[in-house]
Order: C-alpha cells, then sequence, then structure tokens
C-alpha cells in the first residue's frame, strides 16, 4: 500500500506518485492533505478514509506501506491506533517527523519528488496481488456506500451535481463544517493535484479567504464549501470579491448553529449549550455587498443554481436551507463518543 501525504502534492509530485502505483499495481490511501496526489477517479485510489473503521481493514493484510510525505497525523491514524506492518518505508524532507509516530523500518530523508523519481529509476513492474487490490477496490465501494448512508439521498445527489458541473481544475475548499467533514473530505472526488483546500487544526471561518486565494492562483472558479458559524467570521471578505470580482462561490449550508458542536455536546454531555445562532439572510448580505446571490431550497433548485454561478466571471454566494435537506448522521470517532460507551 502506498500512503501518500500533503508533501506530495507541495513538492509537485503527483505524476510520479501515479506512475509509481501503477508500476507495483499498488493501492493508494492519501490524507486528507494528500488528497489530488492520485486522481481520485483512478482505479488504484482508494481516497481518504484511513479515519474509518473500513479504511483501517487496508492494513490488515498489507505485507508493507510504502509512505511519503506525512507526518502519520492523529486525525489520519485514529489516534495512533491505525495498524501499521512492521515493514514500514517512511519518506519525508522533514528528518524530525520520521519516526515520530510510526516506526520505520526503512526511513529516507528526501524530497517528496526526488524520492520517487529515484523509486521508478530503480525498480521494474512489481507482481501484482489482485486478490489484494481488489479487496481494497471492495473496501473503497463498501465505505463509500456506507457514507451515502449517513450523508442521505440529498446530500449524495449534491455530491454527484458539484462532480458532474465543476470542472477538474476548480480548486475545492472545505471549511471545518458537518458537510465538509463528511462528503467534502471523502465523496466528492478531487481529480487534480493541488486542487483541494481546507483549514489546519479544524479552525472554522478561514474557508472564504482561502478560497479567494485558490480563486486568484488558479485562475478560475473556487467553490467553496461552508457553514453558517464559519462563514460569520470572515463574511467581510465579500466586500472584496466583489470589488475585484473574484471568481469564488460559495454554499453556505445554513442550519443556524454550530452542528458538530451540537452532535458532539448530545453524545458526550447529553444536551446543547451555546450551539445555536439567528437566522441570517445570507442572500441580503452578500447583495448588499456587491455578490450575486440566490437562495437554495431543497436539492432540486441546487443544479441550477450551482449552473448559474459557474456561467458567471465573478463571485457567487449560494444560501441553502439545510432545514429542507435529509439530515446528515455523523458518526463521531472514538475519543469523541459519550464515556457511557465505555
Amino acid at each position: 500500500v502506498i500512503w501518500a501525504g500533503g508533501g506530495v502534492n507541495i513538492s509537485g509530485a503527483a505524476n510520479e506518485l501515479t506512475a509509481l502505483a501503477e508500476r507495483l499495481g499498488a493501492p493508494v490511501v492519501t490524507t486528507i492533505e494528500g488528497r489530488g496526489s492520485i486522481p481520485e477517479v483512478h482505479e488504484l485510489s482508494l481516497g481518504f478514509r484511513t479515519d474509518r473503521l473500513l479504511g483501517m481493514e487496508i492494513f490488515e493484510d498489507a505485507d508493507l506501506v510504502f509512505a511519503v510525505g506525512t507526518r502519520f497525523q492523529n486525525y489520519a491514524t485514529r489516534v495512533w491506533t491505525l495498524p501499521m506492518p512492521e515493514n514500514l518505508i517512511h519518506v519525508d524532507v522533514d528528518p524530525e517527523v520520521i519516526g515520530r509516530n510510526y516506526s520505520a523500518a526503512v526511513s529516507v530523508v528526501g524530497d517528496a519528488k526526488l524520492a520517487l523519481q529515484g523509486m521508478l529509476n530503480r525498480i521494474d513492474n512489481g507482481n501484482v496481488d489482485e486478490q489484494f487490490v481488489d479487496r481494497c477496490r471492495k473496501i473503497r465501494t463498501a465505505d463509500e456506500q456506507a457514507i451515502q448512508e449517513e450523508i442521505g439521498a440529498d446530500h449524495s445527489q449534491i455530491v454527484s451535481i458539484i462532480r458532474r458541473l465543476l470542472p477538474d481544475a476548480c480548486p475545492v475548499v472545505r471549511d471545518s463544517t458537518v458537510p465538509g467533514y463528511t462528503w467534502g473530505n471523502r465523496l466528492l472526488q478531487i481529480v487534480r493535484s493541488r486542487t483541494s483546500l481546507r483549514p489546519a487544526a479544524v479552525a472554522i471561518g478561514p474557508g472564504l479567504p482561502l478560497a479567494m486565494g485558490a480563486a486568484i492562483g488558479s485562475e478560475t472558479h473556487a467553490l467553496l464549501v461552508q457553514g453558517d458559524g464559519g462563514l460569520q467570521l470572515s463574511i467581510g471578505e465579500l466586500s472584496a470579491c466583489a470589488e475585484h470580482q473574484i471568481p469564488v462561490i460559495v454554499l453556505v449550508f445554513n442550519d443556524s448553529g454550530y452542528n458538530i458542536l451540537r452532535i458532539i455536546q448530545d453524545n458526550v454531555l447529553g444536551r446543547k449549550n451555546g450551539t445555536e445562532l439567528p437566522r441570517v439572510d445570507f442572500v441580503a448580505v452578500a447583495e448588499g455587498m456587491g455578490v450575486d446571490a440566490e437562495r437554495v431550497e431543497g436539492v432540486d433548485q441546487f443544479e441550477p443554481a450551482l449552473q448559474r454561478a459557474l456561467d458567471r466571471s465573478g463571485p457567487t454566494l449560494l444560501d441553502i436551507d439545510m432545514e429542507l435537506l435529509a439530515p446528515i448522521q455523523l458518526p463521531l470517532p472514538a475519543h469523541q463518543r459519550s464515556r457511557d460507551d465505555d
């Protein structure tokens, strides 16, 4: 199994990583930061799913893991409970990272692109274990089906519409919000390197500035998956979007509160405190700043609204009423569940 972290994207090594996977016939898992290092439509791509129970099964029969450009952070490893085979090859440009969280049988300090080029220069086609590869594909399919059941039919349809309409080159930014945690990080396929962005440390609010930078840098539309609570921390930047006609498409999933905190508090404390927000008319706010905006009341209105946003050369905000969508069931990681579950 190849484990691709954000260092692969930073070093511009996506082509080399994909070529190595194809030569070895090795399935590729990524961290969130490593998404796009292999196209997630590729038959060897397993995407980001190592934080889920089904994803852990990928490593049960793996005889070797080749990890490149990764720190093995807590989120991607289920707080370091992910099993790792003894045969771990760890490549990273930072020597302080290697061996910090998982012991490596072979350590390589170096740039991901140079290391992968060196591998390609020295190895021949591998003997592919088709049975193992097929099992990994089945795990991916089963996990995707499980996620679709968790997010419900409406959000599954939204994911399908976005991937069908959004050009591959458009950056996708997910602020820290429930749609971002669930389908944004897993089901919404990233096809190109360096087109996936999210805030570090699970911060809420940086999504809009990140999307603005992504749109300017890529010279194309950038799509932002945003919650209403997080948007209110940086909503003034809509004025800059209007002034400079930055082509950001802001999808505001509006549920008048901090839904992730509702879910955690319900599970851990059995009550909620400080999770509700006044209902904001984001269409009025955006239009007041000079940004085109529409209200989306139901999944049937989403596709034409997104198409109109893509047809515009400037910014658009879509205020999506979460109360009119089937609710998302968010399974919590083990360390966030109720004490009664222990």
